[in-house]
């Protein structure tokens, strides 16, 4: 369940330098820059009542196929299946590729915070 949030300005671009160790494995090396809520598979996942805003590749994003090729009727017993026009797409946008795919716009500010993009030390 992800309710009630602020996810907001999502747009720091760790890859670039970050004042923190950055994971190299998993999945956070792989979530593009400037997401506010990717859901990467589960069930019966539950959204609501987030406010999300300024983030500049896409706020709230389920990781399926537009034409849903990958998702067999129920109830279900055969193999998988795989789209690699799918897994591409999907990919184009993974980690720091998402930078080149920004779409920037204002953003109001926010009392007590700063829009953070790269880090300078």
């Amino acid at each position: 369940m992800i309710r009630g949030n602020e996810i907001f300005w999502n747009n720091f671009n760790f890859h670039r330098g970050a004042p923190f160790k950055l994971r190299t494995t998993g999945v956070v090396p792989l979530v593009p820059v400037g997401t506010g809520l990717l859901l990467l598979g589960g069930r019966r996942n539950l959204v609501e009542g987030n406010r999300v805003f300024g983030n500049y590749t896409v706020g709230v994003a389920v990781t399926l196929p537009a034409d849903g090729s990958t998702l067999a009727t129920c109830p279900f017993a055969g193999a998988d299946v795989f789209d690699p026009a799918a897994q591409a797409q999907l990919t184009a946008l993974a980690g720091e590729a998402a930078v080149a795919a920004w779409i920037k716009h204002p953003h109001a500010p926010k009392p007590g915070y700063t829009r953070l993009e790269l880090y300078k030390p």
